[in-house]
C-alpha cells in the first residue's frame, strides 16, 4: 500500500517530467534497475531529490543511502561548471570519461570551489543504457569515494 500511495501521490510530477522531456522517470530499463537495488538492500522508503538527481534510501533496518543517477546532459553540466569555476583537470577528466559520478554536497550539488572536499566526491558510476545513457551510484555507508589519485583520467583495460 506504501508504495501504491508513493505512485498515486508522485504522478503529477512524474507527468511534468516526462512533459519537459525528463525521461528518468519513464524510463524502463533504469526503473527496472531502482526497482533491483530496491528489493535486494530492503528499501521499504525512498524520496526522489534534486542537484543533483538522486534519491534518498530507507532500508528496513533504518539504515539509509543515496541512490545518484546522471544524464549525459546532467553530467555535462557538472563538466560546465567546474571549467567555470577553473577546478581541477583531473575532476574534469575523470567526468568526461563517464566511468565516475560526483556527489557535491554543495547548496546547489554542483562543484563550488569553498566546499569542495576530493576526498569525498567521485563514485564508480554503474551505467544504465536505456533511453538514455544513465550515469548511476548507489552510495551507502560502507561507499567509499576515491581518491584523486586513484581516478585514473582515462579508461584502463587488463
Amino acid at each position: 500500500m506504501q508504495n501504491r500511495y508513493f505512485i498515486d501521490i508522485s504522478a503529477y510530477i512524474k507527468i511534468r517530467a516526462i512533459d519537459n522531456k525528463k525521461s528518468l522517470f519513464n524510463d524502463a530499463k533504469l526503473s527496472e534497475h531502482f526497482s533491483n537495488i530496491v528489493k535486494s538492500r530492503h528499501i521499504s522508503e525512498y524520496y526522489f531529490l534534486t542537484n543533483p538527481p538522486r534519491y534518498r534510501l530507507k532500508a528496513k533496518d533504518g539504515k539509509t543511502s543515496l541512490f545518484l543517477v546522471y544524464s549525459r546532459y546532467d553530467l555535462n553540466e557538472q563538466i560546465r561548471v567546474i571549467k567555470e569555476e577553473a577546478g581541477p583537470a583531473w575532476l574534469l577528466d575523470a567526468l568526461k570519461t563517464g566511468l565516475y559520478v560526483p556527489y557535491f554536497q554543495s547548496r546547489d550539488g554542483f562543484y563550488d570551489p569553498d566546499s569542495f572536499d576530493p576526498a569525498n566526491t567521485m563514485y564508480v558510476a554503474e551505467v544504465v543504457e536505456g533511453q538514455e545513457t544513465y550515469y548511476c551510484a548507489h552510495i551507502t555507508d560502507d561507499s567509499r569515494a576515491l581518491e584523486p589519485v586513484l581516478t585514473p583520467s582515462q579508461p584502463f583495460y587488463h
